[in-house]
């Protein structure tokens, strides 16, 4: 047994099914629908709580599509935990057309005591938005959606992937949603796996970019304080770039966080997907969690989650 660390956080990657076509989607989300079995995740909660889990996060692919998400969200919440859910915010209609969430769904999820949904908005604009996510009208619908559900009184986030070709357009989401009740705003610097595997020239930040990217940042920071939910990778970079940002947060690999892929496969954080330390379907969540090396995990880090956003002139 290596790890002696407590689980705090887990996401769990419920399907690949997805309406969307992101650029840079680190599932590879699309038409396929494998995703985990209801008994597994339900399994998982159950350990989760057991390991002394605070936040359970839904993910996918599009979670909302899972026929049992509202069930997952109520076990979440009556075993003590935090459901969370982030979504594109565009479902499938009975005729596979794509449609915003119904009102249905959403007052059920309040029901069921979803803590915060995460939207995934990319630009303040219908063009930058829809060609990232790979279709037209993308972007009303989503807006849609946070209005729905925002109206249903659920603290609602907003996801923001940045890109070079989306990267000066946070700062009008943030104004923009923060206007319409958006609690907080998730800056989520870009991996490239996934779809984004190979796509640094069209995708990647150049020196110049980031640096002008941080001076937004922080100008954010500034004037928003913490409803810019910086992780650790950010807070690297920001440290002493502005008067609050004066402490280095600490990597949670493999100390704290865990995340679940649909097709069961145990990586020890999303901006790692290509790592996997086990898999659910055949291992239980407490085992692999206990059979980490922290250490050995920390190394495939060493903090470069931000210069993964690879520099392209």
């Amino acid at each position: 047994m290596f790890n002696t660390n407590t689980l705090r956080e887990i996401t769990i990657e419920l399907t690949n099914l997805c309406p969307q076509a992101c650029e840079f989607c680190s599932s590879l989300a699309g038409k396929d629908s494998s995703q985990l079995s209801s008994s597994a995740v339900e399994s998982i909660i159950h350990e989760a709580r057991d390991l002394g889990v605070v936040n359970v996060a839904f993910s996918g692919g599009e979670p909302l599509l899972c026929n049992d998400i509202v069930h997952f969200v109520e076990l979440t919440s009556k075993l003590g935990m935090k459901p969370h859910i982030y979504s594109g915010g565009i479902v499938y209609t009975n005729n596979n057309q794509r449609a915003s969430v119904s009102y249905d769904l959403i007052k059920s999820l309040k029901e069921a005591g979803v803590h915060k949904i995460y939207i995934s908005i990319h630009a303040s604009s219908d063009h930058i938005h829809n060609t990232l996510s790979g279709f037209d009208g993308n972007y009303g619908l989503v807006t849609e959606t946070f209005y729905r559900m925002t109206r249903a009184n659920i603290q609602v986030g907003i996801h923001f992937v940045v890109t070079k070709k989306n990267y000066k357009e946070i700062e009008n989401v943030a104004v923009s949603f923060f206007d319409l009740g958006a609690v907080d705003i998730k800056p989520l610097m870009l991996v490239f796996q996934g779809r984004a595997k190979h796509k640094e020239a069209s995708l990647g930040l150049s020196m110049e970019d980031q640096e002008e990217l941080l001076k937004l940042i922080s100008k954010l920071r500034e004037t928003y304080d913490s409803k810019i939910n910086v992780g650790c990778a950010w807070k690297r970079v920001l440290q002493n770039r502005t008067p609050r940002e004066t402490t280095i947060s600490e990597c949670k690999l493999g100390k704290s966080v865990l995340s679940i892929k649909a097709n069961g496969d145990v990586v020890p954080c999303a901006a790692h997907k290509f790592y996997a330390v086990g898999n659910i379907n055949y291992t239980s969540l407490s085992a692999i969690w206990k059979n980490i090396n922290p250490a050995q995990i920390l190394s495939i880090d060493n903090d470069e989650c931000f210069s993964r956003q690879t520099s392209h002139s």
